[in-house]
């Protein structure tokens, strides 16, 4: 699953390249808001830190982050077995699964690139064809 989340992430950021100076600035807010989701939840598994989830970035650093992300979520998921219990929010007063936890990165990230790809098609740019059944054919 996080393959195609990062393999549609980067065609989103590639678009969004493309298009930059015609696209709004919540577009980017996003987008942005996407990745550090991603890594505010790998933070939680991992009894991290947590980034600003409203920090907006410069599409050359999302790219490396989105990458970072990816690539720590794999071992995320080597790491911690699926069903273990990771305790979260200010005094751990809230828990899930840890695939719980992945579920959510994903729908999360299908939540925002859809919003992301209104806007395109508001601004007259073609939005990308980002079903999961298109990816995996």
């Amino acid at each position: 699953m996080y393959e195609y989340h990062h393999h549609t992430n980067l065609r989103v950021l590639d678009r969004i390249t493309e298009h930059e100076s015609y696209l709004s600035r919540r577009v980017f807010q996003l987008i942005s808001h996407s990745i550090n989701a991603h890594i505010n939840w790998n933070h939680r598994i991992e009894s991290g830190g947590e980034v600003n989830p409203h920090e907006v970035h410069e599409i050359s650093h999302l790219r490396t982050l989105e990458k970072r992300e990816y690539e720590r979520s794999l071992q995320i998921l080597e790491v911690y077995p699926m069903e273990s219990l990771v305790r979260w929010g200010k005094d751990g007063e809230n828990s899930n699964r840890v695939i719980e936890i992945h579920t959510h990165i994903s729908t999360h990230y299908t939540q925002h690139r859809g919003q992301i790809l209104a806007l395109f098609r508001a601004t007259g740019i073609q939005p990308l064809v980002t079903d999961y059944i298109h990816y995996a054919r």
